[in-house]
C-alpha cells in the first residue's frame, strides 16, 4: 500500500475514534442532566426529614427547677421526624426538554450506527484494495520475471549472430584466397560433332544424376504396363481417364495415364460403333530411394550394371541418356566409351526436378 493510503486510513481512523469519543461523551452529558432533572423533581426535604441523615433531636432546654433530692427524673422525649412527600409532576418545559434530549440521543445512536457501517464499508473496501494490489503485484512479477526470459533470449541470440559472423568472415575470407589463388588449367579436347539422326530400333535408357548413372528397366516396367491394363480394362473402360502405377523395378517406378479415345470411321466399321479403345497418354520415371547408380569409374569396369546392360543389349540397340546440369561431365565419359564400342549414343537433357516422362505426342531422340 502507497503513503498516501496508509495516510488516508490512519486520518479515517482517527476521525471514527474522535466521533465515537464525542458520541460517548454526549451520552454522559444527557445521562448527566437526566439525573438533574430527576432530582430537581423530588420535593425538598429537611436535613432531619431524609431518613438517611435522620438523628434523635437534641433534648429541649428547660429552666432549672429545684427539686428535692429524692423525686425521679422526667425521661427525654426524641422528636421523630416528618413523613416523606409525594413526589411533585414534571412541569411541561421539563417534559419537552426531556423528550428533546432523548430525540437527540437517538439521532447520535443512529449517527454512531451510520458510522459503524460507514467504518464497516471502508475496510471491505479497503480489503478489495489490498487484494487488487496484490493482484497487481503478481503480475508485475511475471512480467519481470518475462522480462528476464527474454533477456536471456536476446543475449543467446546476440551470441548466435556474432559465432555465425565470425563464420561469415572465415568463409569470406577463404573465398577471397581462392579467388586471388591462380586457378588451375583445364584441357578441353574438342572433336568433330558427328551428324546426329533419330533412333530407330531398339533403345536403352540410362539416367545420370548427381554425377551418377543408372541404368533405367523401361521394357519391363512397359510389359508391366500393358498386363496390368489388360487385366483391368474392364474397370478403366468406365472412365474416361485412368490413373495407375507399375514397379518398382529396379530402383524405379512407372507411373502412368490410360484414355479412353474413339475409334477411327474404319476401325468402327470394323468393331462397331460402340467400340473405343484404351491408349497410355502419357508416363513419368520415378527413382526409388534405394536407386542404385555408379559413377564413371564404376561404371566403366567389368562387371557393373552399365557394361552388364550394353553386354545384353539387342543388335543394333541404341542409348538414350537422360542427363541432368550435374552430370554433364559424365555424359561425356560414357558418350565417348560407348561410341567407341560402336554404339549409337542420343542425350536427352533435363532440368533440376523434372521427371524422365513420355507420351504418345513427344519427340524421338536424336542419337549420334
Amino acid at each position: 500500500m502507497s503513503r498516501r493510503n496508509k495516510h488516508a486510513e490512519q486520518h479515517f481512523g482517527s476521525d471514527s475514534f474522535l466521533d465515537v469519543l464525542a458520541n460517548m461523551v454526549g451520552i454522559l452529558i444527557i445521562l448527566v442532566v437526566v439525573s438533574g432533572i430527576r432530582a430537581a423533581r423530588m420535593p425538598a426535604k429537611n436535613a432531619s426529614a431524609n431518613p438517611m441523615t435522620a438523628s434523635i433531636a437534641a433534648p429541649v432546654p428547660v429552666a432549672p427547677v429545684e427539686t428535692p433530692v429524692e423525686s425521679e427524673p422526667k425521661p427525654v422525649i426524641a422528636q421523630l421526624p416528618p413523613p416523606p412527600l409525594e413526589p411533585e409532576e414534571p412541569t411541561a418545559e421539563e417534559l419537552a426538554r426531556l423528550r428533546a434530549l432523548e430525540a437527540e440521543l437517538a439521532a447520535l445512536d443512529a449517527q454512531a450506527a451510520g458510522n459503524r457501517r460507514l467504518l464497516q464499508k471502508v475496510r471491505a473496501e479497503e480489503d478489495v484494495t489490498k487484494q487488487q494490489l496484490a493482484a497487481r503485484d503478481r503480475q508485475l512479477a511475471a512480467r519481470a520475471t518475462e522480462l528476464e526470459d527474454g533477456k536471456s533470449r536476446l543475449n543467446g541470440l546476440r551470441q548466435a549472430v556474432g559465432a555465425e559472423r565470425k563464420k561469415l568472415s572465415g568463409l569470406i575470407a577463404e573465398f577471397e584466397e581462392v579467388k586471388n589463388s591462380q586457378a588451375p588449367v583445364v584441357e578441353v579436347k574438342h572433336r568433330l560433332t558427328p551428324v546426329s539422326q533419330s533412333i530407330v530400333g531398339e533403345e536403352l535408357h540410362f539416367r545420370l544424376a548427381e554425377n551418377k548413372v543408372s541404368v533405367i528397366p523401361l521394357e519391363q516396367l512397359i510389359d508391366r504396363l500393358k498386363l496390368q491394363i489388360e487385366r483391368q480394362k474392364e474397370m478403366m473402360a468406365r472412365f474416361r481417364q485412368h490413373q495407375g502405377v507399375v514397379g518398382p523395378v529396379a530402383g524405379f517406378t512407372l507411373q502412368y495415364q490410360v484414355e479412353r479415345q474413339s475409334l477411327s470411321v474404319l476401325d468402327e466399321m470394323r468393331h462397331g460403333s460402340g467400340a473405343f479403345r484404351l491408349a497410355v497418354s502419357k508416363w513419368e520415371l520415378v527413382p526409388e530411394p534405394d536407386l542404385e547408380a555408379e559413377d564413371a569409374e564404376q561404371a566403366l569396369k567389368p562387371g557393373s550394371r552399365f557394361v552388364a546392360a550394353l553386354l545384353n543389349a539387342p543388335p543394333k540397340a541404341s542409348l538414350t541418356l537422360w542427363v541432368y546440369p550435374d552430370s554433364f561431365g559424365l555424359f561425356r565419359k560414357l558418350q565417348a566409351a560407348t561410341q567407341a564400342e560402336g554404339f549409337v549414343v542420343s542425350a536427352r537433357p533435363l532440368p533440376f526436378g523434372i521427371p524422365i516422362a513420355g507420351s504418345p505426342h513427344g519427340t524421338r531422340s536424336a542419337g549420334q
